[in-house]
């Protein structure tokens, strides 16, 4: 569904990424883990075309991302930056900017439906008509994520979407966009810090290490020699009430 081929990237004379291959399919949760400056969101930035390679292509669906438009690429893919600070609206007004790719000259029928099962989906039905600066932090980012959803993408691409959540609402985040990837097949990418979550949640990891993928696949490439190599620090792996858990060491 989303694949790239030796893609390279460069701020200025600065190479970021490096010959980076990558083939993801629908229904997976995918984390991209790696130190700051290891390349995570510019990565992200490069699969849903707001930077373009200096060298390689991305794919999705069998079609290269340069040969679509911007209209084309928002209905394939959704995207969660890092900040998604907007104007006061209501909720269901944000949730509606996501038809933008789909909208010709007025709202129909098929947008107001596909609006409302978005923040069905997202447990906000109870606010839909608050406006969004009343929002509880972790309920401003089901808003962002049922915006994106709207758009009805095969691929979610989100940059930290938990990073400034308390506990409960990172787990909730991630049990939904662990639910939305099973219930609807989209192929969900976070980009994540938080090892002991992205071990919890998701089907596949890309280790990025100076640009380049370190180790892709399931949960057999969270190790703590990979940690090591990537994070440089000590780190082991259990399970405790069946949950998987990263316990850092330290150096």
């Amino acid at each position: 569904m989303l694949r790239s081929d030796d893609l390279h990237f460069s701020y200025g004379e600065r190479e970021i990424l490096r010959g980076v291959h990558l083939s993801l399919a629908a229904g997976e949760l995918v984390a991209i883990l790696g130190v700051n400056g290891s390349g995570k969101s510019t990565l992200l930035r490069n699969l849903n075309g707001i930077l373009k390679p200096q060298r390689g292509t991305v794919l999705v669906d069998g079609r290269e991302l340069s040969a679509m438009s911007k209209r084309e690429t928002a209905g394939k893919m959704g995207y969660l930056p890092q900040k998604s600070n907007g104007a006061a609206c209501t909720v269901f007004e944000a949730v509606m900017l996501g038809r933008t790719p789909h909208l010709r000259w007025n709202i129909g029928g098929r947008d107001m439906e596909v609006v409302e099962q978005a923040i069905e989906r997202l447990g906000l039905s109870g606010h839909a008509r608050r406006l969004t600066t009343e929002l509880s932090g972790g309920e401003l980012q089901k808003v962002m994520i049922a915006r994106a959803l709207a758009q009805e993408p095969g691929v979610l691409l989100l940059d930290e979407p938990i990073n400034h959540l308390d506990i409960k609402n990172q787990l909730e985040t991630m049990t939904t966009l662990r639910r939305l990837s099973r219930e609807l097949g989209l192929l969900v990418v976070v980009v994540m810090h938080d090892l002991g979550l992205a071990v919890r949640f998701a089907d596949r990891f890309i280790f990025l290490h100076e640009g380049r993928v370190f180790a892709c696949g399931g949960r057999e490439v969270v190790t703590p020699e990979n940690i090591r190599a990537v994070y440089q620090m000590e780190a082991s792996v259990h399970q405790v009430d069946g949950i998987p858990v990263v316990v850092a060491r330290g150096w």
